[in-house]
C-alpha cells in the first residue's frame, strides 16, 4: 500500500497529540460535576422573582374579594394583574447574565462527556453557538464592561475531525483553554448577580426596596389582607336578634284592641331583637392558603440567603476548577470549593422545593 507524504503526517499528528497530556478521570469528574450544578442555575434566582410574585397575588385577591361594587371588584383584580406584569418585566441584563452561566455549564458537561457521538457533536456546536450569542447581546448592553468573546468556539471546534482517540487528546486543551477563558468571566457574571440581587428593587407601592424588605412588607401584606378579607361585612343593614318578654310583647299590640295572639304563640315564635355583625366565616382552604403564604414567605428569605451564599461558591469553585486542570494529576477528591458549591446548590433545591410543593 503506497503510503502519502499528507497520510505519515497525519499520523504522526495523531501520535503526537495521543502523547499530549490529557485530563485525568478525576479531573474530567470535577469539571462535569461543575458543569452539572451550573446548568440550571437559573433556577434559582428566577425562582426567587417568581414565588414573590406568586403570594402576593394570593393575598391581593383575598383583598380583592372583599371589595363591593361590581366595578371596584374588577378594578382591584385588575389592579393586581397589572402589578405582576410590570414586576416580571425581565432585566435583560439580568436575563442574559444567569442564561450565559447556564450555557457555561452545560457546555462544561458535554466537553467533559465520556461518551462521544455525532448526536453530541451536533449539541455542542448548538451549544457553542448560543454561548456566544448570548455573550455579544451581554456586550451590547455593557460596553462599559466585556465579557470576552469567542469561548463558546471551544465548544463548537470539538467535533469528530480525526476520530476517538482524536477527540481524546484534544479535551485536555480544550477544556483548559475553555476554562481559562471562562473564568473572568465568571467573575463578572457573579458580581454583576450579587449586586441585582442586593440592590434597590421596585415595591408593589413604587417605592425601592432591598428582596429582605420586600419580604417583610409582604408579611404585613398578608396580614392585612387576610384580615380584611375575614372582617368584610357586605349587609348594610342590622338584624334583630335579642329576645323580647311576652309582656313587652303583648303592650305592643294595637291599641284597645285585644291581642289575638295566644300565649301559647308567642313561645312557640319567640320575638328576637339585636344585631348581627355579619363577619365572613373562613373555610379550612382558606386558613390554609393564610398559612401556606406564611410559611412560603420564610422559605423565600431562606432560599434569597442560600442563593447569595451559592453565588459566591460558584465563584470560589470556578477558580479552584481553574487551577486543578492546569496540569495531569489524579485527584485525591473532588476539590472543598467545589463540594462546597455542591453543597449550597442542594440546599437551595430543597428550599425552592419545599416552595413549589415539588414531590
Amino acid at each position: 500500500m503506497k503510503i502519502t507524504i499528507k497520510t505519515l503526517c497525519a499520523l504522526l499528528s495523531l501520535l503526537l497529540l495521543s502523547r499530549c497530556a490529557s485530563l485525568t478521570k478525576s479531573q474530567l469528574t470535577e469539571v462535569n460535576e461543575f458543569g452539572s450544578l451550573t446548568a440550571n442555575f437559573s433556577m434559582y434566582p428566577v425562582s426567587l422573582y417568581s414565588s414573590y410574585l406568586a403570594i402576593h397575588e394570593k393575598a391581593l385577591m383575598y383583598s380583592a374579594n372583599s371589595i363591593t361594587g361590581p366595578e371596584d371588584h374588577y378594578k382591584s383584580i385588575n389592579s393586581a394583574y397589572q402589578l405582576k406584569k410590570s414586576l416580571t418585566a425581565k432585566n435583560q441584563e439580568l436575563d442574559l447574565t444567569i442564561h450565559i452561566i447556564d450555557k457555561y455549564g452545560q457546555s462544561l458537561v458535554y466537553l467533559t462527556s465520556p461518551e462521544h457521538s455525532a448526536q453530541l457533536d451536533t449539541a455542542a456546536q448548538s451549544l457553542g453557538t448560543n454561548l456566544d450569542g448570548l455573550i455579544e447581546q451581554y456586550n451590547s448592553i455593557n460596553s462599559a464592561h466585556p465579557l470576552p468573546t469567542g469561548i463558546g468556539g471551544a465548544v463548537s471546534e470539538l467535533v469528530t475531525l480525526g476520530g476517538e482517540q482524536f477527540i481524546r487528546s484534544r479535551q485536555a486543551k480544550e477544556v483548559k483553554e475553555f476554562v481559562q477563558k471562562a473564568d473572568p468571566m465568571i467573575a463578572q457574571l457573579a458580581d454583576a448577580m450579587l449586586a441585582h440581587l442586593k440592590g434597590p428593587l421596585k415595591s408593589p407601592t413604587g417605592t425601592p426596596l432591598t428582596f429582605p424588605e420586600l419580604i417583610a412588607n409582604e408579611r404585613k401584606e398578608v396580614h392585612q389582607d387576610y384580615v380584611f378579607f375575614l372582617s368584610y361585612n357586605p349587609l348594610p343593614d342590622s338584624i334583630s336578634l335579642r329576645p323580647e318578654s311576652l309582656k313587652q310583647v303583648q303592650k305592643k299590640s294595637s291599641g284597645k284592641e285585644k291581642s289575638k295572639t295566644s300565649v301559647k304563640d308567642t313561645v312557640a315564635f319567640p320575638v328576637y331583637k339585636g344585631t348581627i355583625q355579619n363577619q365572613r366565616f373562613a373555610s379550612l382552604a382558606n386558613d390554609h392558603d393564610c398559612f401556606q403564604m406564611l410559611e412560603d414567605l420564610d422559605n423565600l428569605e431562606l432560599l434569597y440567603n442560600q442563593t447569595l451564599t451559592a453565588i459566591e461558591s460558584l465563584k470560589k469553585a470556578h477558580h479552584k476548577l481553574l487551577i486543578d486542570v492546569q496540569e495531569k494529576k489524579n485527584l485525591k477528591e473532588i476539590a472543598i470549593e467545589v463540594q462546597a458549591y455542591c453543597g449550597d446548590v442542594k440546599n437551595m433545591y430543597t428550599t425552592l422545593k419545599a416552595i413549589k410543593k415539588v414531590k
